[in-house]
């Protein structure tokens, strides 16, 4: 098991021993539901999203992450992390947990940017199609603004 999937895995299981999660499997990912705001972090196959939407509970019974921002962009990080390889935590998780912490422009970021588009390309997802349902916030905002 390489480190960023080891990683994922033991922040993942933390989170579960430590608070309610959900847990539900898309796509080769697993994704760990917290329904509460603060956080999203993607780790190899481990997609871990704290969901503030109060309807977001009645919405993973059917559990898919496409026409959802916030799930379709960190998938959009998983794309990442296993194109870039062990290379992932620096090229791109480092500077992102860094841009985000400290709010420099992380929404702009091409990490960011990027784990976007390939969310929106994976699930099929034409930018005209995202821009209606971002209401034209896309590409300047970014998914997890909605969730801060």
């Amino acid at each position: 098991m390489n480190k960023k999937i080891l990683m994922g895995y033991a922040f993942s299981h933390i989170r579960n021993l430590t608070s309610l999660v959900d847990v539900r499997f898309y796509g080769g990912a697993t994704f760990v539901i917290r329904y509460k705001s603060s956080f999203s972090v993607s780790l190899g196959s481990y997609i871990n999203i704290n969901d503030g939407d109060p309807n977001a509970k009645e919405k993973n019974k059917d559990f898919s992450p496409k026409g959802r921002y916030l799930y379709m962009h960190e998938y959009g990080h998983y794309l990442q992390s296993k194109l870039y390889g062990p290379s992932y935590l620096f090229v791109i998780g480092l500077p992102s947990l860094t841009t985000s912490l400290f709010n420099m422009s992380h929404k702009y970021r091409w990490y960011e940017m990027n784990a976007n588009w390939r969310g929106m390309e994976y699930f099929g997802i034409d930018r005209e199609t995202w821009e209606e349902m971002s209401n034209g916030d896309y590409p300047l905002e970014n998914p997890l603004d909605k969730y801060r």
